[in-house]
């Protein structure tokens, strides 16, 4: 088993974290004892809680359930084009990033470049 966690069930289980990407499809379900410290974290407040393995892990490694920022979504062929006008190679890029107008991403303010489309 995973320390702080009781072990893995065999009958099968389903994570209670709501944002689960696939709560009932893990080989591996965790009961939280909410006394452990696993990787210094308080789990207390998850005491009881059925976890995936992945959202274990996630907890143990950066004491959140929550997952990193959304990740981008690959764009199609058609849109691959930084629309930066000073970029030298607008379609040469291994990523090519649409901009959400709403995205806080390093805590700047990307309402005037919402829609546009950025290289890597």
């Amino acid at each position: 088993p995973l320390p702080g966690g009781t072990g893995a069930f065999k009958e099968p289980k389903k994570c209670v974290y709501a944002l689960c990407d696939t709560p009932g499809d893990h080989a591996k379900f965790y009961t939280v004892d909410g006394e452990s410290t696993s990787g210094g974290r308080d789990w207390s407040k998850l005491h009881g809680a059925v976890l995936c393995s992945k959202c274990y892990l996630r907890y143990t490694s950066r004491g959140t359930l929550e997952k990193k920022q959304q990740q981008h979504k690959r764009l199609p062929k058609d849109k691959r084009r930084c629309t930066y006008e000073g970029c030298l190679n607008p379609e040469k890029s291994r990523q090519f990033y649409q901009v959400d107008e709403d995205n806080k991403a390093g805590g700047q303010d990307w309402t005037s470049l919402g829609g546009s489309v950025l290289c890597h």
